[in-house]
């Protein structure tokens, strides 16, 4: 997805104003927990409910939530907010229902803004000096972006179980 973070302070760099658009300053690759219901899915896919997480959680805190929509029939996906999830090395493990395990890449939407070798929860996410006049927007704004970037790939088709269908 396009980042327009600007490393390491976290912050957005203002729009210029003779072009008012936002420039990119690369792209980041963000994982995703996608639930579906049990069954077969409806013509053209399941509807889909994207869950947010909280400041102090990741994306699969919403494990839960998926569990109670799954009942009605809604697929549910969650992704981290910018600053959540350790870097780009962290990796998930799942427990499958035959009882075995895999372990996937699963890259968080941290980094080491501080410089420190740690990734902190919700890192960065307060732009340090000279940027600290743009405080918590950065990463606020740039979760925005993920958020309408993953709506405008679910609305195109998404796969989501290898069947060939919608999500």
């Amino acid at each position: 997805m396009l980042d327009f973070t600007t490393r390491p302070s976290g912050h957005i760099a203002a729009i210029p104003t003779r072009t008012g658009r936002l420039t990119p300053t690369g792209s980041v690759g963000v994982a995703f927990n996608l639930w579906l219901p049990s069954g077969r899915s409806p013509d053209g896919g399941w509807p889909v409910a994207i869950c947010g997480h909280g400041r102090d959680v990741a994306k699969n805190f919403c494990v839960s939530i998926a569990a109670m929509l799954a009942s009605p029939g809604l697929a549910v996906i969650s992704a981290n907010a910018m600053g959540h999830g350790a870097g780009s090395r962290t990796t998930m493990t799942v427990t499958r229902t035959d009882g075995t395990e895999a372990t996937f890449s699963a890259p968080g939407l941290g980094s080491d803004q501080n410089g420190d070798g740690m990734i902190a929860t919700w890192e960065p996410s307060w732009a340090e000096r000279p940027f600290g006049i743009y405080g918590e927007s950065g990463p606020i704004l740039q979760s925005a972006a993920h958020i309408l970037q993953l709506v405008r790939a679910i609305q195109k088709g998404v796969d989501g179980d290898g069947d060939g269908g919608r999500i």
